[in-house]
């Protein structure tokens, strides 16, 4: 059974980084399938989801760190649910029936990620070190801000993201940063290494996909989106240097590909 969820992984992960590049490449038959209008940076941003998505499950899949399937699987759960969810009201007041295939989609994924979290309940850690401090705090001001930012896009507040977004992006980006909270929540409260690598690893590929088209907007925005967009840009260096010296540089930290027993 491990191994099968292993390949499945694998499988997986490799499925969402190949979305990711297909969205930065504007590759039509990819893109289609978001259901929504795109505006800005949208296609690009839908990559960076995809690509914190699929690095954390492709090195789950590679390390055979099945314990730390709760986190990952809370983040679909919360991100699919809230975007199936928002999906099916959309259908309910009259839009188009590929609206409602993405919602059937979600919800598939809802159902499958419930089932990774049944099977991965009472396994353990193979990596037992505690999460360095610095990573444990950083995890949970991570939270914070996500809950923050998350409720005020659901919530459709204006200004939050650098260029303009309908209420179907905010909504659904909104349940995006929901879900990223519970990740990184669940790595708070379950502190261990063989856990937290996978929240970094996502943030990593998160800030590789943004950094700089959003270094790039910086001089195309003013007023509340350039506030806005200071401050995810302080965030991103902030996350991405974190992420870097902890699985890349520290000794004791350093990213390394064990024989899974």
């Amino acid at each position: 059974m491990r191994q099968f969820v292993r390949v499945g992984l694998l499988v997986g992960g490799a499925i969402a980084l190949l979305a990711a590049a297909a969205f930065l490449l504007n590759v039509g038959a990819v893109t289609a399938l978001w259901p929504y209008q795109t505006y800005g940076l949208s296609k690009v941003f839908i990559a960076s989801l995809l690509a914190a998505i699929g690095a954390p499950v492709l090195w789950i899949g590679l390390s055979g760190e099945l314990a730390s399937l709760p986190g990952g699987a809370g983040n679909i759960l919360v991100t699919g649910g809230g975007m199936g969810g928002w999906a099916l009201w959309r259908v309910l007041n009259g839009a188009p029936p590929k609206v409602l295939g993405f919602a059937l989609v979600c919800l598939f994924f809802v159902l499958a990620t419930a089932a990774m979290i049944a099977f991965a309940r009472g396994l353990d850690f193979r990596d037992t070190r505690p999460t360095p401090g610095p990573v444990r705090w950083s995890f949970v001001l991570f939270c914070v801000l996500l809950l923050a930012i998350g409720t005020l896009l659901v919530l459709r507040v204006p200004d939050i993201f650098p260029w303009m977004l309908d209420a179907d992006a905010s909504v659904s980006y909104g349940f995006a940063f929901l879900g990223a909270a519970a990740y990184f929540g669940y790595g708070v409260v379950k502190p261990v290494w063989g856990n937290a690598k996978g929240q970094l690893l996502a943030f990593l590929a998160y800030n590789l996909v943004l950094i700089e088209p959003y270094l790039q907007r910086f001089g195309e925005v003013n007023g509340q989106a350039r506030l806005s967009l200071t401050l995810y840009i302080a965030v991103l260096v902030y996350s991405g240097l974190l992420a870097i010296y902890f699985l890349l540089i520290a000794p004791q930290t350093k990213l390394r590909l064990t024989a899974a027993r």
